[in-house]
């Protein structure tokens, strides 16, 4: 009844071709037009933007900031022995001409259905999450509860695929 393979889903391989090079500076740029910030913020900034589908990584966040900076787009200042970054009026004026990155990012096709995938997993993963994370506290009664709740969601998602 089942299918008896399972593809493992790479979103991050396949989103990878939508996010070009060139796009990560609007993308970083994007993130600071609202408030100044250090490298690892402006990661996990892009990454909500994307839901945790994309998460651009310190290789390729630090040479951007590097580059926007030579380019005029950021400045950074020292805050705490970090280096905080924050955009320029060059900066917002290049993110103004190229237009809305994200919108042509978030309506490629490709984008959508990989998204939808993801995020349908990530809904799996927070589940499983909120179980096992409380599993040890809960009464013998709640488990059984809660695996009757699980048999009943199984088959009424059996039916939706298989009829």
């Amino acid at each position: 009844m089942f299918p008896h393979t399972f593809r493992r889903f790479s979103p991050l391989r396949r989103l990878g071709r939508l996010v070009e090079r060139g796009d990560i500076k609007f993308l970083v740029l994007e993130v600071l037009k609202d408030r100044p910030m250090h490298g690892y913020e402006i990661m996990k900034h892009v990454g909500e933007k994307f839901s945790g589908l994309y998460i651009p990584s310190p290789g390729v966040v630090y040479p951007t900031l590097q580059l926007l900076e030579d380019l005029g787009h950021v400045k950074s200042t020292q805050k705490n022995g970090k280096k905080v970054y924050s955009i320029t009026s060059a900066g917002r004026k290049a993110l103004n001409e190229k237009g809305d990155v994200m919108k042509r990012i978030m309506e490629g096709k490709e984008y959508d259905f990989c998204f939808r995938k993801f995020a349908f997993g990530r809904n799996l993963a927070d589940l499983a999450r909120l179980i096992f994370g409380n599993y040890e506290d809960l009464a013998p009664e709640k488990i059984e509860e809660i695996k009757k709740v699980i048999d009943e969601a199984r088959l009424k998602i059996q039916r939706i695929v298989f009829d």
